[in-house]
């Protein structure tokens, strides 16, 4: 084993210890949100996920209600992720406030 492998399978290891938690956010049944985000999260085999699927968001208190479950997953080193397949217009407008998630890297 090299360096380089024995290096990044020890940030793999490490990395497992914070299980970074996963949102699929639908309008409807969250098949394709679960599906794609399955896919890409695949490619991260040395991380560790809480997957959490979140179907039906039909209004936006609904939505506000779903930002709020994701702002509680928050931590200092910890961003969840979220995939989204809402496609209401009003619905993923008052959703876009998820941006405040994002830590600031000014």
């Amino acid at each position: 084993m090299t360096t380089s492998e024995s290096s990044a399978r020890a940030a793999a290891t490490g990395a497992q210890a914070t299980r970074t938690p996963v949102f699929f956010v639908a309008g409807g049944t969250g098949i394709s949100a679960e599906t794609l985000g399955n896919l890409l999260l695949a490619q991260f085999p040395g991380l560790s996920f809480v997957r959490r699927k979140i179907p039906f968001i039909t209004t936006i208190e609904q939505a506000r209600r779903v930002l709020e479950q994701i702002d509680a997953t928050m931590t200092d080193t910890v961003t969840p992720l979220v995939f989204s397949t809402v496609s209401d217009e009003p619905i993923r407008l008052s959703a876009s406030s998820i941006s405040r998630l994002i830590p600031s890297r000014r």
